[in-house]
């Protein structure tokens, strides 16, 4: 199954999601192919330094990550997209319409943006995402 995560810049929610969805396929021992891209993203700029941190408590890495932009060959690639907020699902179906049906929340509701925000406002962030994760059954 081929999931890309969605946020705005790429930076902090939508790369903890993937690194949490990496880690839970992993320890389940599903083959899961995964991206997460931008409505905003700067393309080519790192995790932020919260969102490695809040990683790092779990004994992930984030380090590798760089940041990019939504485009229509992720949506045309994945099976599933899974955006932060409803704001953003609304965003993407309007700016891809023939792409609707793979786009949804990640979390019932919407997940705060940390960035700028206090190692907490990540770790909460984190939090929310690890949870939405845990309780996704991804089959193909």
């Amino acid at each position: 199954m081929k999931l890309v995560f969605v946020c705005t810049g790429n930076t902090c929610r939508s790369p903890m999601a993937e690194a949490l969805a990496r880690d839970w396929a992993e320890k389940n021992k599903l083959d899961l192919d995964l991206r997460s891209r931008g409505l905003y993203a700067f393309s080519g700029s790192p995790m932020s330094q919260g969102a490695k941190e809040a990683l790092k408590d779990l004994d992930l890495d984030g380090a590798g990550h760089r940041a990019g932009l939504l485009r229509e060959e992720d949506l045309a690639w994945a099976d599933r997209v899974y955006t932060m907020t409803q704001g953003q699902a609304d965003q993407v179906k309007l700016a891809f319409p023939s792409y609707s049906h793979k786009i949804e929340l990640l979390d019932l509701t919407d997940i705060s943006d940390p960035f700028g925000g206090s190692l907490e406002d990540y770790q909460r962030a984190r939090d929310q995402i690890k949870r939405a994760i845990d309780k996704k059954e991804w089959r193909p």
